[in-house]
């Protein structure tokens, strides 16, 4: 009988233990998750590469510029959620003129980010960019403000005040 308790014993210890591991484990890894480092989630922030920038708005929405040939593009950022890394820009002009509707032609560029501390990269998986084409990869970085290009008001924001 002494014998049969202690086995149940240490299996009853053996079970504890494995559930803590597992329990820790999970918690590690959400907290140490790539997608922690996501723009989303980190209001007020500015992001930018040498075409490409937004901001990150009280509301977690990212808004801002594409410099395309002669052209300013007001654009959204577009993050997956949970443990997706996906990305897509589309034409926020574009999509303020169709009442919100679903439309994936608006999407301009889509990818894969991996995401540091102080920056992340996009692997481009679609293009409708003439400069930025499939298997580039696109670096932003943050930063305090802003480039002047990028603030600069165009024909659509002074229509939209």
């Amino acid at each position: 009988m002494k014998s049969k308790n202690k086995q149940i014993i240490i299996w009853g210890a053996i079970i504890v233990i494995a559930t803590l591991i597992v329990f820790f484990t999970r918690i590690s890894i959400k907290n140490n998750s790539p997608t922690q480092l996501s723009p989303v989630g980190r209001t007020n922030t500015n992001w930018t590469n040498d075409n490409i920038c937004f901001s990150v708005c009280d509301n977690s929405q990212c808004l801002g510029k594409l410099k395309a040939e002669s052209e300013m593009i007001n654009i959204q950022i577009l993050f997956g959620t949970g443990f997706d890394t996906s990305i897509t820009i589309e034409d926020y002009d574009a999509k303020i003129k169709e009442n919100y509707v679903f439309n994936p032609e608006r999407y301009l560029l889509s990818g894969d980010c991996k995401f540091k501390e102080d920056s992340f990269t996009i692997k481009v998986t679609d293009s409708k960019i003439d400069y930025i084409k499939k298997g580039d990869k696109i670096t932003f970085n943050l930063v305090d403000e802003l480039p002047e290009w990028a603030t600069q008001v165009t024909e659509t924001d002074e229509e939209s005040d």
